[in-house]
C-alpha cells in the first residue's frame, strides 16, 4: 500500500534532509515498481519482508547511520498504530543474526543504526554482478 501524499509530507518534514531524499527516492521506486537497486531480492538472505525493508535502507546507506525514526517510517508509515520502538530493536537483533560473516549492524547511540563490513567482505549478489554495486 502506497502512503498518502499528506502522510509523506508529514513524515518528510520530520526527517533530516539527507534521509528525506533517500526516503522519497525509495517511495518513488516502490510506486514505479523499480526492483533494479543494488540489493535486488537478496536471494541468499532469509529475510522477512519487514527485515528486507530495513536491510535495504541500511545497505543503501552503508557506513552512514540511519535514524531509528527513518526505519520506523519506512516500515510503518501506513499504520495507524505503529509498534513501539522495541519492535525495531528486536528486528535489528534478528537481522544481525542473519547477516553473513564480515557484516555487522552497529547501534549509533542516540542516532540510529549503521551497516558495516569487514575489509574484503561481500554479499553474494555483489560478486555475481559487480556492475550493480558500482564495481
Amino acid at each position: 500500500m502506497t502512503p498518502s501524499l499528506s502522510d509523506i509530507r508529514r513524515q518528510v518534514g520530520e526527517m533530516p534532509a539527507v534521509e528525506a531524499v533517500a526516503y522519497l527516492l525509495e517511495v518513488l521506486a516502490n510506486v514505479m515498481g523499480d526492483e533494479s537497486g543494488p540489493v535486488g531480492d537478496c536471494p541468499d538472505l532469509p529475510l522477512t519482508p519487514s527485515e528486507m525493508v530495513v536491510f535495504r535502507r541500511l545497505y543503501r546507506s552503508e557506513d552512514s547511520f540511519v535514524t531509528q525514526g527513518s526505519l520506523m517510517n519506512a516500515l510503518y508509515l501506513n499504520r495507524a498504530d505503529p509498534p513501539q520502538e522495541d519492535a525495531m530493536r528486536i528486528m535489528i537483533m534478528k537481522l544481525r543474526h542473519k547477516l553473513p560473516t564480515g557484516f555487522t549492524i552497529e547501534a549509533v547511540w542516540g542516532q540510529g543504526y549503521r551497516l558495516r563490513r569487514a575489509e574484503g567482505a561481500q554479499f553474494s549478489w555483489e560478486t555475481r554482478d559487480p556492475a550493480a554495486v558500482g564495481g
